[in-house]
């Protein structure tokens, strides 16, 4: 398998990289037994890359995905990484901004939206053939993107930052903080995650001097805290109007089934940081987290089945014990990403 580079340079990934990194839909799913005895496939699509470390993962459809993250030993770090067949190729754009992307996000097969250090956007309408750099206004990192048409999006990030577009990206405007660390006063709040449900109302998670779930009810010129936690605070996701989830450090995982009026923590079984939160179909959900954290639902939450997942380390198969920085689920499958460069398949029978 190749990575076709957007800068018109090929990297062929090595002999016992490509014989893992085969076709997701002809390979043999591995078959782990979870901690209540459900069976769940899985395979490692990409080994470690010691080159690569990914932030966050996103797939629209079954077939089109993102990946992203930054090259470790490069001056120009930026890396998106995006497949349009399920993972049997991809196709990369590196070195694009100088700093590391740190989320992303396709709104439908072909437009997309990546955010990353001092502010950075960066967008794609080909499928993420080719990306083009935004300019948000905004020197705060920018850590999550949210759109809700291709025309109507925000990014969300440090010292409270809010930027918002209503044109696709052509312009952004600050609508609230955008500064840099150390410009910023009392109270702000470090935004790792966001999820509008339309134009008007939204909720971003994230940690000040508390963890913190805010929204919008003005398409994010405002916000109020409507829920407080001790622990830190990270990601955020809706599965419909109504019923979302959000994440934090310890085995945090709230929930809500009333628009975000109120939200009541869930017993997940790790006690492990819980980094990434992502609805799949037919009542499933998939979280992930630190430790090889990797953890599905069937009934909205309610309980949950930790998955044990097995990797090359050096030609042996070992327990993963790294972060597993993201999840992305959809229909019946989840994708998930390290932070190593290792990018893993999950399939529910």
């Amino acid at each position: 398998m190749e990575i076709t580079m957007i800068s018109h340079r090929t990297i062929t990934i090595p002999a016992r990289r490509r014989s893992l990194a085969t076709c997701v839909a002809t390979a043999m799913l591995a078959v782990v037994l979870t901690s209540q005895a459900a069976e769940v496939g899985y395979r490692e699509v990409w080994p470690g890359d010691v080159e690569l470390s990914f932030a966050a993962i996103h797939f629209e459809n079954p077939m089109t995905g993102m990946l992203v993250g930054e090259r470790v030993f490069e001056d120009d770090k930026s890396a998106v990484i995006v497949t349009s067949d399920g993972g049997a190729t991809w196709q990369s754009d590196l070195g694009t901004v100088s700093g590391r992307l740190l989320g992303g996000r396709f709104f439908d097969a072909e437009k997309g939206w990546v955010v990353g250090e001092q502010g950075a956007v960066m967008a794609t309408s080909d499928g993420g053939a080719t990306w083009d750099v935004q300019t948000s206004k905004a020197l705060a990192d920018l850590f999550d993107v949210h759109f809700v048409s291709d025309q109507i999006g925000w990014a969300v990030g440090q010292n409270s930052t809010v930027v918002k577009t209503t044109n696709g990206g052509n312009t952004w405007s600050v609508l609230v903080g955008g500064q840099p660390s150390g410009e910023v006063g009392e109270g702000a709040v470090m935004y790792m995650g966001v999820h509008f449900l339309d134009e008007t109302t939204g909720f971003a998670a994230g940690s000040g001097v508390t963890g913190v779930i805010d929204r919008t009810t003005d398409g994010g010129k405002t916000w109020e805290t409507v829920f407080e936690a001790e622990e830190n605070l990270r990601g955020i996701s809706f599965m419909d109007s109504t019923t979302g989830w959000a994440t934090g450090k310890y085995g945090l995982l709230l929930a809500t089934t009333d628009a975000g009026e109120t939200w009541e923590q869930k017993e997940v079984g790790t006690e492990e940081d819980i980094y990434s939160v992502s609805p799949g179909d037919e009542g499933h959900i998939w979280i992930s987290g630190d430790y090889g954290t990797i953890a599905y639902s069937g009934d909205l939450g309610d309980t949950w089945r930790l998955v044990s997942v097995s990797v090359e380390f050096f030609g042996t198969m070992k327990e993963l014990r790294g972060p597993i920085m993201a999840v992305s689920a959809i229909g019946n499958e989840a994708w998930a990403i390290t932070d190593v460069g290792r990018v893993l398949y999950f399939r529910l029978d």
